[in-house]
């Protein structure tokens, strides 16, 4: 026999079975049974030791039993309890090594937080010096936490709820994009942020400026933590002022004289608007008898006539199209509208009557006609071939302007 499993293929049980024995062993009880084994009677037995789930199970001589059996009962005893000190040894240098580890694990925990502290602080002064103000929001719990960098004062609670927030951002601010009825209010709503923010390189960038301050700014909002689906859940807001930036940008955009578009962002915005094919109407004006004026009162004279004109033409039309001083006395105007035949023939006619009626300078009445001519994107071609067509169209009209004015004056 050289194992209990054994036991089975060499023992005659008079009481007693290796089944009853594991029994014994899984309840956690004592037990014997007894077998014949090579003609010599033996004791199987079970005795549960003071440790869970361990049992000591060994064979022992029927007559050593039945002789002398506190020996054996000693002897017993002495093993478990030798066996017992043993444990206890281990057991007290398992809690003293997991005490160790424990200690060394809580000092690399504070070192570790320490250094993520350092870092953190580092990276606040580093953001400190080009960002302005920034939010953590979950987009689940509809919660933010916000951190003002720049002003003494923050423009909102430190936490709160994220719909309150963007309600409160859209009362005070107004996005500057190209295209219409893109609203803070819905550029921020969770949905929106979920639909644009799809891999963790994604980001959304937003200018806006404020509704009643010479304040510019732009967001850009980044993904920060995602569900297994792969759909995002909490985002960074970060938020830069661009005022100088967008200053400077006007100030280069700007004919500094009537406060129009000038010519140079003339051509980008007709590029931006062909890159996004959105249909246009472009009308190219020329000023008729302003030069007589100019020669009779003067350049300060012609100067204020055409800051009046810049004025009229910004009267004509809406907030989201375009008014330019293309250069001397030449203007053009982009309406950002599909328009048909009827209604552009009807904007020409209230662009001419507009700028031609009288304007009064210093008790002197002055008066000027214009010629319009206009052409429209995609109708008439690339954005270039419009422009072709609206100044050869205006062109056409000055001529006939010409030949009426020498018809009259003959007769």
């Amino acid at each position: 026999m050289t194992n209990l499993y054994d036991i089975d293929a060499h023992a005659d049980w008079i009481y007693g079975t290796m089944d009853d024995i594991r029994d014994c062993v899984q309840l956690g009880r004592s037990g014997s049974a007894q077998f014949i084994c090579q003609g010599g009677r033996n004791y199987l037995v079970a005795i549960p030791t003071a440790f869970p789930d361990w049992t000591l199970v060994g064979i022992i001589r029927a007559d050593e039993v039945d002789g002398p059996m506190r020996s054996v009962q000693q002897s017993t005893i002495i093993a478990l309890g030798a066996l017992c000190i043993f444990a206890v040894i281990i057991v007290v240098l398992a809690l003293g090594m997991e005490s160790q580890l424990r200690l060394r694990r809580e000092e690399a925990e504070r070192l570790n937080l320490e250094r993520e502290k350092m870092q953190s602080d580092r990276l606040l002064q580093s953001m400190s010096r080009i960002v302005d103000r920034y939010s953590i929001i979950n987009l689940d719990t509809d919660r933010y936490r916000y951190r003002e960098l720049r002003n003494s004062e923050p423009l909102y609670p430190a936490s709160g709820r994220y719909s309150k927030m963007v309600e409160t951002i859209s009362e005070r601010y107004v996005a500057l994009t190209e295209t219409e009825n893109a609203k803070l209010s819905r550029l921020l709503t969770p949905e929106y942020l979920r639909s644009v923010l799809r891999r963790p390189d994604d980001n959304l960038k937003i200018e806006y400026c404020s509704r009643t301050e010479n304040a510019y700014m732009v967001l850009t909002v980044i993904p920060v933590e995602w569900h297994a689906d792969g759909t995002v859940y909490e985002v960074m807001q970060v938020v830069q002022d661009i005022g100088q930036k967008i200053e400077l940008e006007n100030m280069a955009n700007t004919d500094s004289m009537t406060g129009l578009f000038n010519e140079r962002y003339f051509s980008r915005v007709l590029n931006i608007c062909e890159e996004k094919k959105l249909p246009f109407v472009l009308y190219y004006l020329d000023l008729d008898r302003f030069k007589p004026i100019n020669d009779t009162y003067g350049h300060l004279m012609g100067d204020r006539l055409l800051k009046e004109i810049a004025a009229r033409l910004l009267r004509c039309i809406r907030s989201r199209d375009y008014a330019f001083r293309i250069g001397g006395d030449e203007f053009a105007l982009i309406v950002s509208a599909d328009m048909d035949e009827g209604q552009r023939a009807r904007m020409a006619e209230r662009i001419q009557t507009t700028l031609s009626a009288p304007v009064v300078l210093d008790g002197k009445e002055l008066s000027v006609g214009v010629s319009c001519g206009c052409a429209c994107y995609p109708e008439d071609g690339s954005a270039s071939q419009v422009r072709i067509a609206a100044d050869s169209r205006m062109y056409e009209t000055k001529q006939r302007h010409h030949e009426n004015d020498r018809t009259e004056g003959e007769s």
